[in-house]
């Protein structure tokens, strides 16, 4: 399952981008990338590089 999920977080996102949360993604080998510049509305506020990260991923 891990191989199937990745988790897009914004670098200011205060609900998914803080230590603990973080930390538990990397004790569980889980894919996930911080993207720079967003807060929670990530599709909304940098629409192009997530559309571009997804692709990337399913591919």
């Amino acid at each position: 399952m891990r191989d199937k999920v990745l988790f897009l977080i914004g670098e200011y996102d205060r609900l998914s981008n803080y230590p603990k949360a973080i930390r538990r993604l990397k004790d569980n080998q889980m894919n996930y990338k911080i993207i720079p510049d967003t807060g929670h509305a990530i599709n909304h506020e940098q629409a192009n590089l997530i559309n571009m990260e997804v692709i990337r991923f399913l591919h």
